[in-house]
């Protein structure tokens, strides 16, 4: 595997602060955050638990799925919200 950093977004208030990073690897999205990586749908399905995710965090553009997410888990546990995007080689 070769995964290649997209996103990363960091979640903090005053008294912690999560690092969240979106990856890809051959057309495949994860997302690692603390000491695990899982797909992206595993991450929206773990963070909904027994809600039911908003269908449209799951299909389109990844990318600009996370930053909704990530915005709505921000809201949803009163943090502030910061991204850093990665570019690809040659753009």
């Amino acid at each position: 595997m070769n995964m290649r950093p997209l996103i990363r977004v960091s979640l903090f208030n005053a008294d912690s602060e999560n690092d969240f990073t979106l990856l890809e690897d051959n057309g495949e999205y994860f997302v690692s955050f603390g000491d695990r990586t899982g797909t992206y749908r595993e991450f929206v399905r773990m963070l909904y638990d027994d809600e039911a995710p908003l269908p449209e965090l799951l299909v389109g553009d990844v990318r600009a799925n996370f930053l909704t997410l990530m915005k709505l888990v921000a809201e949803r546990w009163n943090d502030r919200f910061a991204a850093d995007f990665f570019r690809n080689a040659g753009e």
